[in-house]
């Protein structure tokens, strides 16, 4: 992003300036109404900045849509956590791969006293809270 300016209102005016060379990973975080997703939708073309220009390259190819995203209210299918993680691909992922992604966005640890991969997540993971749905998602992300 180079000299990127977005705005929807005057009092709240978003200007960003950075590179990061590939591969990267960031995370980012702020208060709400910070502007991180207006930044998500101004990578993903989903958003134009009204000054500036957002160039996304990877191998000389515009790489917006491999930006995994993560939706604050994720929704969760009343199926097992091994479908809401693959989106019902299983065939795709084995075991020890969604295991793997589990382990890393910390939630094996919170569940692994169940069967954690056929447990019965609930209707919207009614069987969940809040911060495991999102983390479900975080999931999706990663093992794509």
């Amino acid at each position: 992003m180079k000299d990127v300016v977005y705005s929807i209102t005057t009092e709240n005016k978003l200007s960003i300036d950075f590179s990061f060379k590939s591969p990267f990973r960031v995370l980012l975080t702020g208060t709400s109404g910070s502007g991180k997703t207006t930044i998500l939708n101004l990578i993903n073309g989903s958003l134009k900045p009204q000054k500036g220009y957002v160039n996304l390259l990877s191998h000389g190819k515009k790489s917006s849509d491999s930006i995994p995203t993560v939706d604050q209210t994720p929704y969760i299918f009343d199926t097992t956590i091994r479908e809401n993680v693959t989106l019902f691909q299983n065939e795709y992922f084995s075991d020890d791969q969604i295991i793997e992604v589990l382990k890393k966005v910390n939630l094996y640890e919170e569940l692994e006293k169940i069967d954690i991969l056929n447990y019965q997540c609930g209707e919207n993971g009614s069987n969940l809270s809040g911060g495991q749905k999102q983390t479900i998602a975080f999931a999706r992300a990663l093992i794509r």
